[in-house]
């Protein structure tokens, strides 16, 4: 990871406060009363003073009213810590649920070239762990180290009040206290930013192997998956011993100065008024409040360096959070995006092409037209470019250059995309399910209004989904597992099937969708789809030619570009790719008459 400058850490400081802007007013409040906290707070010296002088003099009706000043600073304090953390909270909690819906509204709207890059366990540590520190920082710690300074600079005056001289003593220890914090400072916030890098790392790591674990144990990776873990994990530990090994060396050596001011002071403020040093008055009041005063300029200290420690891991954290709000969404909505009414469902790739990567296109020039209401098979190797040709077709990624136009009047790059993205159906090639129910599934994104009981059985019905789910306990309130673990490969692609039907699209686009069902199935599925395929424009990939033969039209693609199009019919005759693959697949030995047992 690069090297972050100050100034660079400076700005990013700037724009972290900034995000108390919309919170100001309680957050000024909030730090008002850190100070009238403290203000009370460090009453303690001054009235321990005035016990022990009445104490001396035995004045008992003065001693007896000064304890009860104590008494009232005491509960005045604990009411405003309980106003200012109910404060603390409220804002907390504001920042958290902004800052949360921030990152993962601008997740949601990048396109997939965006999460082809990024790690999901980064993301996901993001948006929870790093939030979490953000909230810590804006929310308690910002009125804690205004508390802190006001309290050292207070118990610093109070200690001048109370006796120049003993504080005077304390100077030959200040440098040695100021370098042991400037030392530390410098030293652990480097290792407490890298430590938070490490963090994401390591839960990206925990992510995939929690996501994957099918994959890994089908293999007996277990072994593998536990060291390239362990890499990270060590790398984890390791910088967490160095932050550990630098806090146990740092605070020794504070607490020693700490108390090495303590002896000081008792030691020659015991002198003092044993001796009767001449010009020089000091009372046994005058050090008993002394003593407790340098007592509590111990918390301030030890935060304020435990703060500029921790700065690291904070600014780490926002930094993380900075990246993902920063970067551009390459599919963004133009201004003006045109709602679309109703469409026809008539598709054009004018000139298309689309690269992944500068001067590497996947998609070369390819021109297709499909009518409203016809169905269409794209076929080709893999590697050929079928599901980048859907992926731009959803608008997932934008063109390179040329045009994908609907209904001969709009660039899709120009229309509103909850319009348009509400008029296709998708089912992936990697069906996707949430734990939740399946009717919870099967209507996701829609609103209750544009769906009814009876529409969702037809869904299920056309998906060939239907007698499994009513053979179940709970029927369509049945929960499915995380990710669809608890239904087949084959359940999981009819309800996805379900649920775009249930959309009634006008574009309908199918990638490799009955990949995971049986022949006599998909033959099935497809019977029952000629009624929706009748509704909308329909793009088929698959690899099962019973599938193409009943499309309108075939589009063969070889590396980015159509090597061939036309009917099945015609695209036979011409004795190409199609034809090629097509007898390839459909030959069987058995029908050759060259064929000889036990030849």
């Amino acid at each position: 990871m690069p090297e972050t400058t100050l100034p660079e850490h400076r700005a990013s400081f700037r724009e972290l406060v900034g995000i108390l802007r919309p919170h100001w007013k309680r957050s000024v409040a909030s730090i008002f009363l850190s100070i009238v906290q403290v203000s009370l707070h460090i009453q303690f010296p001054v009235i321990l003073q005035t016990m022990v002088s009445k104490v001396i003099a035995g004045d008992s009706a003065e001693l007896a009213l000064t304890f009860a000043w104590l008494i009232a600073v005491f509960g005045a304090e604990g009411v405003v810590i309980f106003v200012r953390l109910n404060l603390n909270q409220r804002v907390a909690n504001d920042i958290v649920y902004e800052t949360r819906n921030k990152v993962l509204g601008k997740v949601l709207r990048h396109s997939y070239r965006f999460l082809d890059t990024e790690q999901s366990g980064d993301l996901v540590s993001t948006i929870t762990s790093d939030v979490n520190l953000i909230k810590h920082f804006l929310a308690f710690h910002i009125p804690y180290f205004t508390r802190n300074v006001v309290q050292l600079v207070g118990l610093v005056a109070i200690m001048y009040f109370i006796s120049p001289n003993l504080l005077l003593s304390l100077l030959p220890i200040l440098p040695f206290l100021a370098a042991a914090m400037v030392v530390y400072f410098r030293k652990i916030r480097p290792i407490t930013f890298k430590q938070r890098e490490i963090f994401g790392d390591l839960t990206s790591r925990l992510q995939e192997n929690i996501s994957g674990i099918q994959l890994v144990r089908s293999f007996a990776n277990e072994g593998v998956e536990v060291g390239q873990f362990d890499e990270v994990n060590v790398a984890f530990r390791n910088t967490s011993r160095r932050t550990s090994k630098m806090a146990s060396a740092y605070n020794p050596i504070i607490h020693f100065l700490i108390r090495l001011g303590w002896t000081t002071v008792l030691g020659f403020g015991g002198y003092l008024i044993l001796s009767g040093a001449t010009g020089i008055t000091m009372s046994l009041d005058q050090l008993f409040a002394f003593i407790p005063s340098l007592n509590l300029i111990v918390e301030p200290i030890q935060f304020i360096t435990w703060w500029g420690g921790e700065m690291g891991r904070i600014l780490a954290a926002y930094e993380r959070i900075k990246r993902v709000l920063d970067i551009n969404v390459d599919v963004e909505q133009r201004p003006g995006a045109v709602k679309l009414p109703r469409l026809k469902g008539d598709v054009t790739f004018k000139d298309v092409t689309f690269e992944y990567e500068r001067d590497n296109p996947v998609i070369a020039g390819i021109n297709i037209h499909v009518p409203a209401g016809k169905t269409v098979a794209l076929l080709g190797a893999t590697g050929s470019g079928k599901s980048t040709v859907m992926h731009l077709l959803g608008r997932f990624y934008d063109v390179t250059s040329g045009a994908i136009i609907l209904d001969d009047r709009w660039d899709l790059r120009d229309v509103d995309l909850d319009s348009y993205r509400d008029q296709i159906g998708v089912v992936a090639q990697e069906p996707f399910l949430f734990q939740q129910s399946i009717l919870e599934n099967v209507t996701h994104g829609l609103e209750p209004a544009r769906w009814t009981m009876e529409a969702v059985i037809d869904a299920c019905r056309i998906a060939n989904i239907h007698g499994f789910i009513d053979s179940l306990p709970e029927k369509y309130d049945t929960i499915v597992g995380e990710r669809g673990t608890t239904v087949s490969g084959g359940q999981k692609q009819r309800l996805t099937l379900a649920r775009a039907i249930l959309r009634q699209p006008r574009i309908f686009i199918l990638d490799d969708s009955t990949s995971s069902v049986d022949v006599d199935t998909e033959y099935e599925i497809l019977s029952d789809l000629k009624r929706v395929f009748s509704t909308c424009t329909t793009f088929i990939i698959t690899q099962r030619l019973s599938t193409v033969r009943n499309a309108d039209y075939i589009y063969m693609l070889d590396k980015g570009r159509v090597a061939e199009e036309g009917t099945h019919q015609q695209l036979m005759a011409r004795d190409g790719i199609y034809a090629t693959l097509y007898n390839t697949i459909t030959y069987s030995p058995a029908n050759d008459p060259r064929w000889k047992r036990g030849a």
